[in-house]
Order: structure tokens, then C-alpha cells, then sequence
């Protein structure tokens, strides 16, 4: 493996791959005494990827100081333009 990072660990809000571990103790359960009456779920065993994918949201944590204060300006000069149509 290179110093280069991993694409699908960048992508993973836990930053990093699954385990065959982690696959293998899902399969447990599944089989366990108890789980009959689980029935028509789709469990997602992705590191929370799919949970974080909405809206790509997960991405945010990725900005800095002079991104967030870009946006934050923009923010405020919609608003202001709003508030300037409202005005009478």
C-alpha cells in the first residue's frame, strides 16, 4: 500500500473499510435465536456512509475557516437582499 489515502476510507464518515469481522458478527445475529420475527430489513453495514450520504452532508466537516466564512457571507447577502425587496 502507497502513502496515498484510500478513496473508499475518504468517502466513510468512520475513515476506514469493514471488517470480514464486523460482516461475520451481523451474520450472527441474523441467525440467532430471537431474530425470527425480524423480517423484510435492509440493514446497512457501511460505516454510515449511507446515513451520511443524504444530501451529502458529510462533506461540511471537510470545509475550513475561509469556506465556512464564504458561505456565511453569502448567507447574509441573500438575506439582505431580501429584506431589501420586503422593504416598504
Amino acid at each position: 500500500m502507497g502513502t496515498e489515502a484510500d478513496p473508499a476510507q475518504a468517502g466513510n464518515p468512520m475513515g476506514r473499510v469493514g471488517k470480514m469481522q464486523e460482516l461475520r458478527n451481523l451474520a450472527v445475529f441474523l441467525m440467532a435465536d430471537g431474530v425470527e420475527y425480524l423480517s423484510g430489513e435492509t440493514i446497512a453495514i457501511d460505516g454510515a456512509s449511507y446515513l451520511a450520504g443524504g444530501g451529502n452532508f458529510s462533506q461540511l466537516s471537510r470545509l475550513g475557516d475561509a469556506e465556512w466564512e464564504a458561505i456565511r457571507n453569502q448567507i447574509r447577502s441573500a438575506n439582505e437582499q431580501d429584506k431589501a425587496k420586503r422593504t416598504v
